[in-house]
């Protein structure tokens, strides 16, 4: 009789612990609160592009264009890294520009004043510059290797990254960075005109700084894209029916509802989708269906933030994925970033997320310098 108490309390512990696993070891946030990962970072709506008009066109001799914020050096270390003509490079994005007949423009990392301003902006002093001339490639990622001067970077530190053309003959240079119809506060994009520094609209970083011995760098809050924030559109008759950002978990999370920056065609059904197993080449398995009605789509044809709810579900060591498929005919949209380098995804934080197709409920094919605004609401993490 002992042993059946025994074996029925254990079982109830068991139950429990299943029912409720995920709270143990589990650290919940106070108040309710939770976090988006991998975070939208300052994508809002479909109007941002990596695409810079007045604010960014440099075309007489001494036109600048910054890129001012607060460094975060990838793995956060401790000590300085150093920035010299031994091997540090900044990589930037150029748009549609007029070459010339002979330009020079000078390219690196000033301080920010603590005297001039506001606007917050640069020393006009550069601590390490490249010489640019020509070579600039034009709606890519260009990358310019420093040639003089030496800075010590640190995690943390406040800097800016220069623009400086300092002769013309024809050219018209456009340092791209990511704009919206909006306006923050910081990082920011101040832009040098007839002598003044002026601050537009929504103007964030679109840098990647490379230090001497290889660590990347990037501007806090800075959105650094090869491309536009591009807006694709599929439905259930696409080559690729369902869309996602796979990520890959070390530690177990608890997760609340899934987010997708998206946009539904009028009429149009879909699923959100929460999956397991998503990793490249693997089938994945659905393991929580968010379906929405067309009715339900607040306006239809606009991109937008969108949150959907769901049961607690405990997300375990592994690949994970939240999916966007369609269920009609009538499209719907996600808005997806591509970087050059896959590396470069450490900025929107980190290179365990990415793009995840599939066709016809197939298994998944992975794009790693791809990634959907689209993810997890994480509420609780395992305690270390």
């Amino acid at each position: 009789m002992k042993r059946l108490i025994t074996f029925l309390i254990a079982l109830v512990s068991c139950t429990a612990f299943a029912q409720e696993g995920y709270q143990r070891g589990i650290k919940t946030y106070s108040g309710g609160s939770s976090y988006y990962y991998p975070g939208l970072g300052n994508l809002q709506t479909s109007t941002q592009t990596a695409a810079c008009t007045a604010n960014c066109f440099l075309d007489q001799a001494g036109e600048m264009v910054a890129q001012i914020g607060y460094l975060v050096l990838d793995g956060h270390p401790s000590g300085t890294k150093t920035c010299s003509s031994s091997g540090c490079k900044i990589y930037w994005k150029s748009g549609a520009h007029t070459a010339g007949t002979s330009f020079s423009l000078d390219i690196g990392l000033q301080d920010v004043s603590s005297t001039a301003g506001p606007p917050g902006q640069p020393d006009e002093t550069f601590d390490v510059s490249a010489t640019v001339t020509s070579g600039i490639t034009q709606n890519a990622t260009n990358t310019a290797t420093m040639g003089t001067g030496s800075k010590a970077l640190s995690d943390g530190q406040l800097i800016a990254v220069v623009f400086n053309l300092t002769a013309v003959n024809g050219a018209a240079i456009r340092p791209e960075q990511v704009t919206h119809s909006g306006f923050n506060h910081f990082p920011a994009g101040p832009f040098k005109t007839g002598g003044s520094w002026t601050i537009p609209a929504g103007h964030w970083p679109n840098v990647i700084i490379e230090t001497d011995d290889g660590t990347l760098g990037w501007i806090l809050g800075g959105v650094p894209s090869q491309t536009n924030a591009l807006v694709t559109a599929f439905n259930t008759g696409s080559a690729a029916d369902e869309r996602m950002t796979a990520c890959r978990f070390d530690t177990s999370v608890s997760a609340i509802g899934m987010y997708a920056l998206m946009n539904a065609a009028a009429s149009a059904t879909f699923d959100m989708v929460l999956y397991n197993n998503a990793c490249d080449g693997c089938t994945p398995v659905a393991k929580q269906t968010v379906s929405v009605d067309d009715q339900q789509v607040i306006q239809a044809g606009n991109t937008r933030q969108a949150y959907y709810g769901m049961p607690r579900t405990l997300i375990t060591p592994g690949w994970w994925a939240v999916a966007l498929k369609p269920t009609s005919a009538n499209g719907v949209q996600d808005v997806e970033v591509t970087v050059s380098n896959a590396n470069f995804l450490k900025a929107w934080g980190g290179t365990n997320c990415r793009l995840a197709t599939r066709a016809d409920a197939g298994a998944l094919t992975h794009t790693t310098t791809t990634l959907p605004m689209m993810g997890f609401i994480i509420d609780a993490v395992r305690n270390k």
